[in-house]
This record gives structure tokens, C-alpha cells and sequence, in this order.
């Protein structure tokens, strides 16, 4: 997933910083916004695959695209998708994938970034299982091809844009798209 260029984000925004992170990762930041991709980190199978909460399918490695703001006069300070490799749609078909989380609307706590990130773990496999939990997915389990990731660039720039000049703001409603059936069960 680190192929992700960051030559396209550059190009249309010459004045953007970019620095090379750890494991293949990167940020890029324009004013005061932060674009990053964590590098790729293997999953544990005895993390998401307990016998507690027994998760629907394997996950192989997984990341982190993040962008992040000072934040608003509402606390609000980004958002952040899961990136994992994983036969999430059929059995044995691994592949990349984009998600995202959200609290539960039951819960009154508030976080700070939305959608959010979560790394496979206890959690992330409640949200994608059955019944309700602390999170739930707010964002489809989105096929990535490699070669073929002009939608996913498009939008992350154009979140880009808006952060870097303070109109980055929460999703008017969650989840923004709906993720029912975009994951085995």
C-alpha cells in the first residue's frame, strides 16, 4: 500500500511538504494539514482471532491513512481509515481494503476524529461482527487495486484541500456511506 504516490498530491500542491516515514510510510503537509500513511504493520492472529470475539475473516497486514488538523472550535481534529489486507469479501481472496469506524451512536462520548482508524484487534472485530459494541464500521470495506487508486487519491486530496485551508469539518452524518454488506459475516 505504500505505493500510494505522493508525487499526485504534490503535483497539484507544489508547496506541500513531504517526508518519508518509517516502514514505507509518509506525510505530507500543507499549512497546517497532515496527510499521513502509516506503514504496513503484520497482524497478530492471536490478537484478532480470539476465541472471545471470533472474527469473520483474516487479516493479513494492515495501515493507517490519516489526516489531521488543529482542531476547530468543535474539538474536531480529522479523521483517519483503516488500510488492510484481507479476505474481507470471500473467503481465501486477499486483497487491499479501505474502512473506517465510528462510536456507536449509544455511546456519549465524543472523539476528536471521525471516522476513525482501528487497528485489527479486539474492537475492530466486535465492529465487524455481530451485534452492537463500543464501534461500529462507518465506512464500506472499499476494494483498493493497485493501479487503480484514482478515486481514493481524488478524495483524500480533496479532504486535503480542505484542511489545509480550515474547511475540513465533521461528516454531516455517520456512517458517511453505507457499509452494510461490504464485509463477510
Amino acid at each position: 500500500m505504500s505505493t500510494l504516490n505522493t508525487s499526485l498530491l504534490t503535483n497539484a500542491a507544489p508547496s506541500a511538504e513531504v517526508r518519508k516515514g518509517n516502514q514505507a510510510g509518509w506525510t505530507v503537509r500543507i499549512n497546517d494539514a497532515q496527510l499521513t500513511l502509516g506503514g504496513p504493520r503484520v497482524t497478530a492472529p492471536e490478537i484478532w482471532r480470539t476465541t472471545s470475539t471470533p472474527a469473520p475473516f483474516d487479516v493479513i497486514t494492515s495501515a493507517t491513512l490519516s489526516l489531521k488538523v488543529p482542531a476547530n472550535h468543535y474539538g474536531y481534529e480529522g479523521r483517519s481509515h483503516s488500510l488492510c489486507y484481507a479476505d474481507a469479501q470471500a473467503e481465501d481472496q486477499y486483497q487491499w481494503f479501505e474502512t473506517a469506524f465510528m462510536d456507536t451512536p449509544l455511546r456519549t462520548v465524543v472523539g476528536t476524529t471521525a471516522p476513525f482508524a482501528l487497528d485489527p484487534h479486539h474492537e475492530s472485530c466486535a465492529a465487524v461482527g455481530p451485534g452492537m459494541y463500543m464501534h461500529q464500521v462507518a465506512w464500506p470495506f472499499t476494494r483498493l487495486v493497485i493501479g487503480d487508486l484514482d478515486e481514493l487519491i481524488s478524495r483524500w486530496a480533496a479532504w486535503l484541500a480542505q484542511a489545509a485551508t480550515g474547511q475540513l469539518a465533521h461528516p454531516s452524518h455517520m456512517p458517511e456511506r453505507d457499509p452494510q454488506g461490504s464485509w463477510r459475516r
